[in-house]
């Protein structure tokens, strides 16, 4: 089964898309299922199994590439979660970082957190050595440099978002945000304690699903269809819903049902970057079962 993904690996149309998305044996039902992307070249991106074959969730060892061939990372997951081993290089083959990702019972988002054991800059020099010394990184077009002690985020941390002209300097311990303040263009002022803050419906997921199921009508002629509806959208800095988009669909009639319910549905509570709210993507499967 082919599809196609952007650059944070959400599935999305042919013409926004980054990378072409391989799912190996889609049709057959495995416990794992072999996932590949490649570049609009042709050249492998990433490879790596999933435990699921609609979207992706990481198991085991992952590998991304350059499009010039060259390695750009290995990963290991567990549960679609980074947790292991972790290697990296510049596009020119030289060695970046040396590190582990690991549980991270301090982070309120339950997300793993990576110790950097070696750092080398692009001259080749090491700036961190057994995880003491400075590192810098860019993650989402957002550039910060700080000091590493015993592989985390330590004491003060400044960056700078140059899309939307955004600095921010940022205190840590342990790797963990203690608090952040940040400054956009105008010259307002921002400050958080949590990096980032997904958009949720006011009512909670739960909520919403039930909303859905409440509100999604299934007409005779297609009661006998089953399988996932995928969508995405954009939860403006309203909370309201724009630009869905249908990724893959079941039948054009329950297609058009789950757009008509999703732009319908209650408001959201809008998500936040650094303090400022944030258009932000989000995709969504819906569960068509059918009749029994």
């Amino acid at each position: 089964m082919q599809s196609y993904v952007d650059s944070l690996g959400i599935e999305t149309s042919e013409e926004k898309s980054i990378y072409t998305r391989v799912v190996k044996d889609y049709g057959t039902e495995q416990s794992e299922y072999l996932f590949s992307d490649y570049f609009k070249s042709g050249k492998p991106r990433m490879i790596g199994k999933s435990t699921s074959k609609d979207n992706l969730v990481e198991s085991g060892q992952f590998l991304f590439f350059y499009e010039n061939g060259k390695k750009e990372k290995i990963m290991n997951f567990y549960e679609g979660k980074p947790l292991g081993k972790y290697y990296s290089w510049y596009s020119n083959g030289e060695k970046k970082i040396v590190g582990e990702y690991m549980v991270n019972k301090g982070d309120i988002n339950n997300q793993n957190i990576l110790r950097v054991n070696q750092f080398y800059d692009e001259a080749g020099q090491q700036k961190v050595i057994d995880g003491n010394g400075f590192y810098s990184e860019e993650i989402n077009g957002a550039k910060s440099y700080g000091k590493l002690f015993g592989g985390f985020k330590d004491s003060i941390w400044t960056g700078t978002e140059k899309k939307i002209k955004l600095t921010f300097i940022e205190e840590y311990k342990d790797g963990n945000l203690i608090k952040g303040t940040s400054v956009d263009s105008l010259g307002n002022t921002f400050h958080y304690n949590s990096l980032e803050v997904k958009p949720v419906p006011k009512d909670g997921i739960e909520s919403f699903y039930k909303y859905v199921g409440h509100n999604f009508v299934i007409p005779i002629e297609a009661a006998d269809v089953k399988g996932k509806i995928f969508v995405s959208f954009i939860i403006e800095k309203d909370g309201t819903i724009k630009e869905l988009q249908l990724i893959r669909g079941v039948h054009p009639i329950l297609d058009n049902e789950a757009a008509r319910v999703i732009f319908n549905s209650p408001p959201w509570q809008p998500g936040t970057l650094r303090g400022i709210v944030r258009r932000i993507k989000y995709s969504l499967p819906i569960t068509i079962h059918g009749s029994e």
